[in-house]
C-alpha cells in the first residue's frame, strides 16, 4: 500500500470534521479504493462525515437534542404551575 502523505495526527475526527475539502477530498479517496477504505484514518474520515451530517440535520430541523427524562419530569411539574411561575422549563409545555 502506498503511504499516504497525511501525518497520523492529522487523521482524527475532530480534524476531520473541521476541514470539509479535505474530508471530503479523503472521502472520495476511501470511496474509490478497496484497500484504502479499511484503513482506521478512512473510519475516521466516515465518522467526521456522519457527525457533521448529524449536525447539518440539526440546524435544518431547528430542533435542539431530546430533552432528559429528568428534564421533561421537571418540566411537567412547571407546566402544571401559572405560565408566569414556569420559568425556562416553561418551553417544554405542550411536549409533556
Amino acid at each position: 500500500m502506498a503511504a499516504l502523505s497525511v501525518p497520523a495526527i492529522a487523521q482524527d475526527i475532530p480534524r476531520f470534521e473541521a476541514h470539509p475539502a479535505e474530508r471530503a477530498a479523503l472521502l472520495r479517496r476511501c470511496h474509490d479504493d478497496h484497500r484504502l477504505a479499511r484503513t482506521s484514518m478512512c473510519a475516521n474520515v466516515e465518522a467526521a462525515e456522519t457527525r457533521a451530517y448529524a449536525k447539518r440535520l440539526q440546524r435544518q430541523s431547528g430542533e435542539p437534542d431530546p430533552p432528559s427524562p429528568m428534564v421533561m419530569q421537571a418540566a411537567k411539574r412547571a407546566c402544571a404551575r401559572p405560565p408566569s411561575q414556569r420559568g425556562p422549563l416553561g418551553a417544554y409545555c405542550g411536549r409533556t
